[in-house]
C-alpha cells in the first residue's frame, strides 16, 4: 500500500494518464508544478471542459475510481486528513499494510465532517463530496449497493455530472432496498450545499449571482435565499421550476430539509421513529410531527412551521402534505383559477388570512364561555377543530403582519393570491379540521422570525469581517486569519488594533440590536414596487 500511496501523488508515476493527457496538461495545467497531486487535481477540475479529450477524461476517471477504493490512494485528502482520521474515524477501518478500506473511511469523513478540525481536511472532504455527486462510482459503498440497479435501469446513462444519480431517483420505488437507502443518503448530502446540486447550479447560475452573491454556501443558505426571491419578476422560469421540484421532494422526505433535519432529529427519534424507520417517501414523518406538534421542542416547532408554510406557498392539488386542504383551497382561494397554474404564494396568503379570521371569530365565543364558567374547551382552538396547536409565545397570527417581518414571500403571496382569486374570501369561512390544524401550524410570522434569526447572525459576522478588512487595508496590519482558500477563519487583534476591533464590534452589535428590535415591533420598511410579469397575450 505504501508504494501505491507514493504513486498517487505525482502524475509522473501515473504513466497511462500522463501519456493520454499530454495535450490537456499543456493546455490547462502548463504552469502547475508536479508533485503533491497538483497536476492531477488540475486535470480533475477541467475534465468536463468541452475541449478536454475523451482519452484523457477516461484516464482521469479511472484514477478517481481507484482513489475511491481507499482514502490513502487520494493523496491530497490522505495528507490533509491524516490527523482527523485518527481522531474521528479511527475505528472505520483497520489501517494495516496491504488492506483496502473500501470507502469506509471516506464515508466516515463525509458523515462526520462537522467534527473535523483541520481546514485543509474540510476542503478535501468538500471536494470529495463534489466528486461523489458528480459520479456515482466515486462513492464505493453506493456503487456497490447500486451495481445491479444501475445495470438494470441506467445502463445507457453515461456516468458524470450527476446523470446516474438522476436516473436512479426517477425509478426510486423500483430500486433494491440497499440502493434506495444509499441514494437517499446521497440526496440528503446534496440538500446541504447548493454546490452539490448540479441541476440547480446549471439552472440558477444567474439568479444565484443576482440575488444571493453574498450568501455563504452551506446549511442550505443559498437555496433558502433563492426560495425567498422566487416570486421576483427577474427570476427565471427554469430556475423556478428546479426549485419547485426540490421543494416538492422535501414534502415527501423530511430529511431533505437540512434545518428541519437538524432541529427535529431528536423529536423524530422520540415521537415518529416508526414512520422514519420505514424510509418511505410519502411525507409520513412530517405528518406525524404535525399530529404531535404540542410535544415537539421549540426549535422543531419553528422549523416545522416554516416547512409547512412553504408547503402552502408551492401548493399544488394533491400535494403530499397539503392534500387535506385541497377542497377548502378550491372553495375559498381559487374561484377563478381552477384548471390553471397557481402562482407561488397565492394559496399560502389566502389560507393564512382564513386562519386568522377563524381565530378572530372564535375569541368572542371563548370569552362568553369563560364568563359563563365553562372553560372545558378554551384551549381547543377554533370551533369544532379539536387539538389545534398551542400558539403560546406568538405575538401575532398568520397574515396579521404587514411590516418588515412579512418580507418577500408574504408580500409576493398576497399579490399572487389577489391575482389568482380575483375576489376576496367569502364572509363565512371555515376550514376542515385537518386542514385547519396544518394551516394553524404554518404561521408566516414564525417563518420570517426563523429567517431573520439566521440572517441577523450572518449579517453581523459579515459586517464585522468587512470592518476589519478595512482596518487591514488602511494600516497594513494583519487582523484576520485565513485558511488555504482565503476564507476568514478568525480575527486576531493586538495593541491599538484591538481597540479598533472592539469599536467595530460595538457598532455592528448596535446595528444588529436595532434591526432585531425593528423586526420584533414590525416596523415597515420603505415602500417598494412589486413587478409581476404576465404571460404574453394576457
Amino acid at each position: 500500500m505504501t508504494e501505491e500511496v507514493r504513486f498517487s501523488e505525482n502524475i509522473d508515476f501515473q504513466y497511462p494518464m500522463k501519456q493520454a493527457c499530454l495535450k490537456e496538461i499543456d493546455r490547462f495545467c502548463k504552469h502547475v508544478p508536479h508533485g503533491n497531486a497538483r497536476v492531477i487535481r488540475c486535470l480533475q477540475g477541467k475534465k468536463n471542459h468541452k475541449d478536454f479529450g475523451k482519452a484523457c477524461r477516461v484516464e482521469v476517471q479511472r484514477y478517481e475510481q481507484e482513489s475511491a477504493k481507499d482514502y490513502r490512494l487520494n493523496y491530497k485528502l490522505y495528507k490533509a486528513c491524516k490527523a482527523d482520521v485518527g481522531q474521528v474515524c479511527k475505528n472505520a477501518c483497520k489501517l494495516q499494510e496491504g488492506e483496502m478500506c473500501g470507502g469506509k473511511v471516506l464515508s466516515c469523513l463525509t458523515e462526520n465532517k462537522d467534527n473535523i478540525k483541520s481546514d485543509a481536511c474540510h476542503k478535501e472532504v468538500l471536494y470529495l463530496e463534489k466528486m461523489e455527486v458528480d459520479d456515482f462510482r466515486m462513492d464505493m459503498i453506493l456503487a456497490e449497493a447500486c451495481r445491479a440497479d444501475v445495470d438494470k435501469f441506467c445502463a445507457k446513462v453515461e456516468p458524470g455530472q450527476g446523470r446516474v444519480h438522476k436516473c436512479l431517483r426517477e425509478v426510486s420505488k423500483q430500486l433494491s432496498p440497499t440502493c434506495r437507502l444509499e441514494e437517499m443518503r446521497m440526496e440528503e448530502k446534496e440538500a446541504d450545499n447548493v454546490q452539490f446540486s448540479i441541476s440547480l447550479l446549471r439552472a440558477c447560475s444567474g439568479e444565484k449571482g443576482l440575488f444571493c452573491h453574498d450568501v455563504q454556501p452551506g446549511s442550505a443558505r443559498v437555496f433558502r435565499c433563492l426560495v425567498e426571491n422566487m416570486a421576483s419578476a427577474d427570476f427565471g422560469d427554469s430556475c423556478r421550476s428546479v426549485i419547485m421540484q426540490k421543494l416538492q421532494r422535501r414534502e415527501a422526505n423530511w430529511r431533505l430539509d437540512p434545518a428541519l433535519r437538524r432541529f427535529c432529529r431528536a423529536d423524530v427519534d422520540r415521537l415518529c421513529a416508526f414512520e422514519d424507520a420505514e424510509r418511505i417517501e410519502d411525507g409520513a414523518v412530517k405528518k406525524c410531527m404535525a399530529a404531535k406538534h404540542e410535544q415537539l421542542s421549540t426549535g422543531c416547532q419553528r422549523e416545522l412551521a416554516r416547512s409547512l408554510h412553504m408547503s402552502f406557498f408551492i401548493w399544488q392539488s394533491g400535494g403530499t402534505i397539503t392534500a387535506p386542504c385541497d377542497a377548502d383551497i378550491q372553495k375559498y382561494c381559487l374561484p377563478k383559477a381552477q384548471g390553471s397554474q397557481v402562482p407561488p404564494g397565492a394559496v399560502s396568503s389566502c389560507v393564512a388570512d382564513i386562519v386568522e379570521r377563524m381565530m378572530q371569530a372564535e375569541q368572542p365565543n371563548k370569552q362568553r364561555r369563560l364568563q359563563a364558567g365553562d372553560d372545558s374547551d378554551a384551549d381547543e382552538g377554533s370551533g369544532s377543530n379539536n387539538s389545534v396547536p398551542s400558539q403560546q409565545g406568538r405575538k401575532e397570527r398568520p397574515g396579521s403582519r404587514n411590516g418588515a417581518g412579512q418580507a418577500k414571500l408574504a408580500a409576493a403571496g398576497a399579490a399572487a393570491a389577489k391575482k389568482a382569486s380575483g375576489t376576496k374570501p367569502a364572509q363565512v369561512l371555515k376550514l376542515s379540521e385537518q386542514c385547519y390544524r396544518l394551516a394553524a401550524i404554518a404561521a408566516p410570522s414564525d417563518v420570517e422570525q426563523g429567517f431573520d434569526a439566521s440572517t441577523i447572525a450572518y449579517s453581523m459576522q459579515t459586517a464585522l469581517t468587512l470592518s476589519m478588512q478595512r482596518v487591514e487595508q488602511a494600516t497594513g496590519l494583519q487582523t484576520l486569519r485565513r485558511n488555504g482558500q482565503g476564507a476568514v477563519t478568525a480575527i486576531s487583534l493586538t495593541g491599538w488594533t484591538a481597540l479598533a476591533g472592539v469599536a467595530a464590534f460595538v457598532l455592528v452589535l448596535f446595528a444588529g440590536a436595532l434591526y432585531g428590535i425593528r423586526q420584533y415591533l414590525g416596523h415597515a420598511h420603505q415602500g417598494y414596487s412589486l413587478v409581476v410579469k404576465s404571460p404574453a397575450g394576457q
